[in-house]
């Protein structure tokens, strides 16, 4: 719960940002993805739905192993949610001048998120589109300069994954040697 305020149904969100900010220094990415991972144990706030701790390496290992010798100059993400895997691949991305483009769907998430990566200083390397991916994703071309994806990160919700996989497709947004990754992809039984 914010102090002083009533309950939204976005409290553990702004609470992440509150902790982003009060416990990282400004231009400090590796440090915001470590408070963001060490969110959900401090004072047990809770769980966070982001791409961390092992799938956290997978990402990277995405960026810096399986694209090959040629570091990716555009990736895209789909969802956002806080800004935690923007800030985690972008971090990597800006070394050597690598741009991202990140879609979501929430308003609320796409504003955290974007203060989240002003405070880790990658506001130059990512770019928000909030809406649905299929109002989205026709307009990338245009946003991308005509550039296709080298990597993409699928991270929205699953049943899109090969609706949105066939409209980036059919928008020739995927180049030739382009690495997807996709998080929540399997449903367990219970």
């Amino acid at each position: 719960k914010i102090a002083g305020g009533p309950r939204c149904d976005y409290d553990k969100e702004c609470q992440v940002l509150q902790h982003v900010l009060a416990t990282t220094l400004a231009d400090d990415p590796d440090a915001v993805v470590r408070s963001i991972e060490s969110f959900s144990v401090v004072d047990g706030r809770g769980w966070l739905k982001i791409a961390g701790d092992g799938k956290g390496a997978v990402l990277d290992e995405l960026l810096l192993r399986l694209c090959g010798p040629e570091r990716p100059r555009l990736l895209l993400e789909f969802g956002c949610y806080v800004g935690y895997s923007a800030t985690r691949m972008s971090r990597l991305l800006k070394t050597w001048g690598g741009r991202m483009i990140s879609v979501e769907v929430d308003p609320v998430h796409v504003c955290i998120a974007r203060s989240v990566l002003e405070h880790a200083g990658l506001q130059d390397t990512v770019m928000i589109h909030v809406g649905h991916t299929e109002e989205v994703i026709p307009q990338l071309y245009k946003v991308c300069g005509g550039r296709r994806a080298d990597a993409v990160f699928m991270d929205q919700k699953g049943t899109r994954f090969h609706i949105d996989l066939q409209a980036l497709e059919d928008h020739s947004l995927l180049a030739p040697h382009c690495v997807l990754a996709a998080d929540n992809v399997l449903a367990g039984k219970r």
